[in-house]
């Protein structure tokens, strides 16, 4: 293999990704997630598909891996070539479609990546759709009807790469669903990785970095605190060396078998050097 797809949230988010904002916002901040580690591992032998997005909901994320890899499959690349990770996010953001034209936050990599509104962007002082999230939060949201959407969103996910052949694991980005939720009557958890302890049972990749990484190294805010790198002290994602750290002692441990032979990967997050290429 030699293509990798990644789709996620800011966790994902760096230098490789597909959108040229979250590029430069990642090299002028000179943030790095573990896309980038992918990438810094295996060099040229691998394409980086990163989609990822910040403040992406779990339908953007969605959507969007699936619309990133049939692109790489209509460029001919068969799908023993391709291996996807999906970072999924927080179950409480939610997006609507408003129409082809329309931009979230800016508009995002192509025109077939847009159309619609994120809660986490188009809410609050400033924000596009401000009266739109307002009514939605107050009319519709439920505790339950996020866990449903989530829970959706995996299972088409899920359905599209059985469909396609498509090789992956699922993350989250946090804990995202609570101790009590029966996720195998939905979904196939055997795709899933979880940092599973007697508190959190669905733990994400924040919960592992407390629980592996030196504290002075858990958030970019805890490093600008300890005077290492930056000044955002209340930046609260993954350090560069927590996400590091995580990619050597975690992803490589379901992306390190398929490499040496031919494949592809396609990512959510940022890499400065990603690009399309046919066989």
């Amino acid at each position: 293999m030699n293509n990798i797809i990644i789709s996620g949230c800011s966790n994902s988010a760096d230098i490789t990704c597909l959108d040229k904002s979250h590029r430069d916002n990642s090299r002028n901040k000179t943030y790095n997630s573990y896309p980038h580690y992918i990438k810094e591992k295996y060099g040229d032998d691998i394409l980086v598909y990163n989609i990822s997005r910040d403040a992406a909901d779990n339908g953007t994320i969605g959507r969007n891996v699936i619309q990133i890899t049939n692109e790489v499959l209509e460029k001919g690349i068969h799908s023993d070539d391709i291996y996807a990770i999906v970072q999924w996010s927080g179950i409480d953001r939610h997006s609507i479609f408003i129409d082809d034209a329309y931009t979230s936050g800016g508009q995002f990599f192509t025109r077939e990546y847009n159309g619609w509104s994120l809660s986490s962007l188009d809410i609050g002082t400033g924000g596009r759709q401000t009266h739109l999230w307002y009514k939605y939060f107050r009319e519709e949201h439920t505790d339950e009807s996020a866990l449903t959407n989530t829970l959706d969103s995996v299972k088409k996910v899920q359905d599209y790469f059985s469909e396609k052949n498509i090789k992956y694991k699922m993350v989250c980005g946090w804990k995202i669903f609570e101790n009590d939720v029966e996720l195998e009557k939905y979904v196939d958890t055997s795709k899933f990785w979880f940092h599973s302890t007697e508190e959190n049972k669905y733990g994400g990749i924040v919960e592992w970095v407390k629980d592996n990484v030196e504290p002075k190294y858990h958030t970019r805010g805890s490093v600008a605190e300890a005077g290492i790198r930056g000044d955002d002290k209340k930046d609260k994602h993954p350090s560069n060396e927590a996400q590091e750290k995580f990619l050597n002692e975690v992803i490589i441990n379901f992306i390190s078998k398929y490499f040496g032979k031919k494949e592809h990967i396609v990512t959510t997050g940022f890499d400065a050097h990603t690009k399309f290429k046919s066989d």
